[in-house]
């Protein structure tokens, strides 16, 4: 049997006119506890403009989940199997967003998440809530192609922020570079759904 030979008429890719897969196409969608949304009177346009301000989405692993290996040998002859469990199940979800002030004072996306990690603790009080107050519902990551076709979601369930918010005040400096700041924040997730599609 004959290679094919390097010309676009011999990858299927090329003829075919298939698309490639952007890391930079995606959108993250926010579902906030109830208590943040309620004490703030967030409305769903507020939460839209929370997407807006999303910079980068970093998963601390793959949701294609596996176990790792596990051995066995005869004298130094060795075997590998799957392991009968996977380390981690839950989903550790790291968020960068852009910061800005609405109507010239209101720093208005670090309060929301500021109300968010207050229900985790409040470092003025101390004060502490259960996971039923301080876990949102779901957040949503979509990934699509340039044209805007949604190629797959996942949905997070269960989401909470882990250590509060990175990035903002704890470091100013005359000298700086003038840069935007940006926040960082890390969720768990427990478990999530996925939709995957398989043609318009």
């Amino acid at each position: 049997m004959a290679i094919n030979l390097p010309h676009i008429r011999n990858s299927r890719a090329g003829v075919d006119k298939e698309e490639p897969v952007f890391g930079n196409c995606f959108e993250c969608y926010f579902e906030l506890p109830k208590m943040v949304t309620n004490k703030m009177a967030l409305s769903a346009n507020d939460l839209l403009v929370l997407t807006q301000q999303v910079t980068k989405v970093t998963l601390e692993k793959e949701t294609d989940l596996g176990p790792k290996a596990v051995d066995q040998s005869y004298k130094f002859a060795h075997r590998k199997y799957a392991a009968p469990m996977v380390e981690e199940t839950a989903a550790k979800i790291e968020i960068e967003l852009n910061l800005n002030l609405r109507k010239a004072v209101d720093n208005y996306v670090w309060k929301i998440f500021r109300e968010w990690n207050n229900l985790v603790y409040n470092s003025l009080t101390g004060e502490m809530f259960l996971k039923e107050d301080y876990a949102a519902d779901s957040l949503k990551i979509i990934e699509h192609n340039r044209r805007g076709d949604i190629f797959r979601e996942r949905i997070f369930k269960n989401v909470w922020p882990e250590d509060g918010i990175k990035g903002f005040g704890k470091e100013l400096e005359y000298n700086g570079d003038g840069a935007p700041v940006i926040i960082t924040l890390s969720f768990w997730a427990d478990y999530w759904d996925e939709i995957v599609a398989d043609k318009l």
